[in-house]
């Protein structure tokens, strides 16, 4: 791992696709997901929308002390910690739910379009990160 072994060059390039990706996924369940639940059941949809509020700040705050060349593995292991009980949290408030209430086309809509976003988040990323010379 980057963090441990206190490559500062590539622990900067891959948190830089950590955050991207991670702010794209939100941005797509915020954008598909988040309003037909709002729309149905607003307290979980807006549990899910501060939960993502609180993704954003740590992801600046963490993304700072990348920046500033202090994150510390303890600090990285503690928010991936934060983002499986969210996902866990996530599957049952909005991914189960949506599997339950969302029409077939809904559905697949929207996997459709986060199946087309994964290439052009890997395209954009991925270039950025690769070593120069």
């Amino acid at each position: 791992m980057a963090i441990q072994a206190d490559d500062r060059d590539a622990t900067a390039a891959l948190w830089t696709i950590f955050d991207e990706r991670l702010i794209n996924h939100m941005e797509l369940e915020e954008n598909d997901l988040v309003p037909a639940l709002m729309r149905r059941n607003e307290r979980p949809a807006r549990v899910i929308l501060e939960e993502h509020r609180h993704f954003r700040t740590r992801l600046a705050e963490l993304g700072e002390a990348v920046d500033l060349h202090t994150l510390r593995l303890t600090a990285a292991n503690a928010f991936i910690e934060e983002l499986r009980a969210h996902q866990r949290h996530e599957d049952k408030l909005l991914y189960q739910w949506a599997d339950a209430h969302l029409s077939t086309t809904e559905r697949e809509t929207f996997f459709a379009r986060a199946k087309a976003a994964i290439p052009r988040w890997m395209n954009r990323t991925t270039a950025r990160a690769e070593p120069v010379g």
